[in-house]
């Protein structure tokens, strides 16, 4: 097998493996998102001081789950990324041909391959947040409304 076809099928591999770790973060934030409705749906059900409690497992189940889904698994996903660009960097030393880059190069520049490049640009597209920002405040705001259903619960508000 030639350097060039070791570069590929390791970079496929790179890939694959950064698949599976967006996967497994995608279903980590579904399930977790499942079972603290169900805290809340338990908590309506009960009668009196009782349900607090299913709302603090709620918010401790929801904090568990961010630090596991934004300093476990990311983490994962992030170390794939960063070993697919070193190939394809270590590709480009070869002099390896693939497609273009996408134009104006964007923060990834380095990567000659041009998924991580296409990628990276379209993740910032709309409101140019980096991922790490948007994890944060995808479970920032679950769990200001279980704060918030929580607090109404206690009767803070009232």
């Amino acid at each position: 097998m030639s350097d060039e076809q070791i570069i590929i099928e390791a970079w496929k591999q790179a890939v694959a493996v950064q698949m599976h770790f967006n996967d497994i973060a995608m279903k980590l934030r579904a399930f977790a998102l499942t079972l603290v409705a169900a805290l809340v749906t338990a908590q309506n059900l009960s009668s009196g001081r009782n349900g607090i409690g299913a709302l603090v497992s709620a918010l401790v189940t929801w904090f568990a789950f961010y630090l596991m889904d934004r300093y476990w698994y990311h983490s994962l996903l992030v170390g794939a990324v960063l070993y697919g660009r070193a190939l394809e960097i270590q590709a480009e030393t070869l002099n390896m041909k693939f497609p273009p880059r996408p134009p104006g190069g964007g923060i990834y520049s380095a990567s000659l391959l041009g998924i991580a490049d296409y990628i990276g640009q379209a993740n910032q597209q709309h409101w140019r947040w980096r991922v790490n920002r948007k994890i944060d405040t995808y479970y920032f705001l679950v769990a200001v409304a279980l704060l918030i259903i929580l607090l109404a619960r206690l009767q803070v508000f009232g």
